[in-house]
Formats: C-alpha cells, structure tokens, sequence
C-alpha cells in the first residue's frame, strides 16, 4: 500500500486505505483511528458554525476577509488577537506584537540586528504567514503587485523562509492601516498604475498577434528615416532661399559665419579692428548744430530730443 501525503484529510481517502487494510489479516485494528477523525472533523465543523455566527456583523473580519488569500479562519484569528487596533498606535507596534520584529541589541555606535523575536502570540504569527502563503497561490492575480514583486527578488538572494517572514510582516502593517483607517483592501495601491498599462498594452497586442519584434524593427526604421527626410527639407529650403536672394546668402547666416577675431590670437605687431558703426547718423554735428535726423527724432521723442537742442543752442 502506497502512502500519500494528506489521504486522511478526505473521505474518500480514508475509505481507500480502509479497504486496502481490509485485504490485510489484522487491519481492522486500525478501525477506531478512523472513528475517532470523523468525530474530530465532525466537532470542528459544528465549532466553525458557531464561530460564523459570532463573527456575523463584525467589521474587523469583514475588512479582513477583503484581503485575497485570508480566508475565515485567519481573519478569526487575527480579529481575536489584535481586538482592538487602537492598541497599537503605529504599524511597527503591531508587527512587534506578532513576534515578527527582528531582534535589536544596541551599545554604544555598535547596532546588531538578529532574528525575529518571536515573542507575540504563535497563532496570530501563523494566520499572517498562512496570509502570505495565500498571496503567493493566487499567481495569476497578485504577480503584477508590488509586494510580491518584492518576495520574488528577495526570494533569489535569501531562504524562503526569512522572505515568507518579511513579507508576514508587510502584511502586518497593511492590515493595521485597514483597521485603523476603516478602509478595505485596495489592489489600486498594490499596482504600479503606468507599469500596468503597458503591460496590458503588450498583452493585448501579443493576443491579437501585432507585438513582434519585427515590428519593433519597422518603427524603429521609420522614426531614423524621418529623421533623415526632415534634415533633407531643410537643406532644400535653404537652397531654395539662396537661389530667390540671387546666389547670396541670407543675412543670419553672414552673420553666423563671420567670426570675431579674439585678442589673444592677434600677434604682437598688429592691432585690433577698428569698432564699425552701427550705421546711423549721429543727431549733432561736432560744432554742435542739430541735424536733420534730431528734427525727425524730436517729432517721435519730442520731450526729449527739445532738451537736448535747448542745451546746445
């Protein structure tokens, strides 16, 4: 007879190893073994009931049940255990309550860490990992979060065991927010919102059979191409202006190509050009007397310009 990991657990694995104990000359000895199961199973169901009925209209097992993962039993638990969420007045204080606070001795500068405490309740410790063993079986749903993002990264560098701790301990301090808050369990705020678009983006794309990486290689071709037919207008109209201005160069481009010669690469026996004038006239002569371009000015400027002319005549 072949023995199979929880074929106790079922009625029906318990009627095939009854029968194959049956082919057995002494195997009806094991016969009230599997009695006093069936009465044991009976009684935690009737307890289960009585739970329901206790736990019916309680908000804390409400808001806990919202978490995916927790079922009735560990939202019992840990309703029983907490009791009061305003016991605890940051999310550290309940994390440290269910054992799950690493161990800190401190002297002087010197500051060493060790394992969990382990000093809170085992039960509630318990429901919180079960918490956590639950998330990690809704693969399909919880692999986008960024907590179990978390667990897996931290899964490849440490043993599964210190990561299903860690994790306990988030959940820990996600429950108290809940309960203090009075919210339910939000998978918004478990999701990178933008990295979750994108991904549904290429899912979607990948199902109707569009993403493929020569694709990828086509917009990436035709983003250089454009690129280059840009730079070629360009040239174009710079052509184009160049042929209208009769072969000359327009004016910003001059400027552009002159270069100003810098006094540190004029050699010793020559000098500096002279500064050319910006091409106006000047409003008074060097004797003094108004020009017509003041005349013209007073007329714009008149306020001003007539206290200049007062001056010099």
């Amino acid at each position: 007879m072949e023995d199979v990991k929880g074929s106790l657990q079922s009625k029906v694995g318990r009627q095939q190893v009854l029968d194959a104990l049956n082919q057995c000359p002494n195997g009806l000895v094991a016969q009230p073994l599997f009695n006093t199961i069936e009465n044991l199973e009976k009684d935690i169901k009737n307890i289960e009931k009585e739970l329901r009925i206790l736990a019916k209209g309680n908000r804390m097992v409400e808001l806990l049940l919202t978490i995916p993962g927790c079922g009735e039993i560990c939202a019992w638990t840990i309703a029983a255990y907490i009791d009061d969420i305003k016991r605890f007045s940051s999310p550290k204080k309940l994390a440290s309550f269910a054992g799950l606070a690493p161990w800190v001795q401190n002297s002087n500068e010197s500051i060493k860490h060790g394992r969990i405490t382990k000093r809170g309740p085992e039960p509630l410790r318990t429901a919180l990992v079960q918490v956590v063993m639950g998330l990690r079986r809704m693969k399909e749903k919880t692999f986008t979060w960024r907590l179990m993002q978390r667990y897996e990264i931290m899964k490849k560098k440490m043993i599964s065991g210190k990561v299903i701790i860690a994790t306990a301990r988030k959940i820990a301090m996600i429950i108290w927010h809940m309960l203090s808050e009075d919210v339910e369990f939000d998978l918004t705020k478990m999701v990178d919102r933008k990295l979750a678009k994108k991904a549904e983006s290429m899912r979607v794309a990948a199902g109707a059979g569009e993403f493929t990486q020569n694709d990828e290689e086509k917009k990436a071709f035709a983003k250089t191409k454009g690129k280059e037919a840009k730079s070629a207008k360009t040239e174009k109209e710079a052509k184009n202006k160049a042929e209208k201005n009769g072969g000359m160069k327009p004016e910003k481009e001059v400027e552009s190509e002159q270069v100003k010669p810098e006094g540190n690469n004029l050699n010793r026996g020559e000098e500096k050009a002279p500064r050319q004038s910006s091409g106006k006239k000047a409003r008074f002569d060097k004797y003094g007397n108004v020009t017509k371009n003041a005349e013209k000015a007073a007329k714009k400027k008149p306020d001003v310009v007539r206290k200049k002319i007062q001056k010099c005549g």
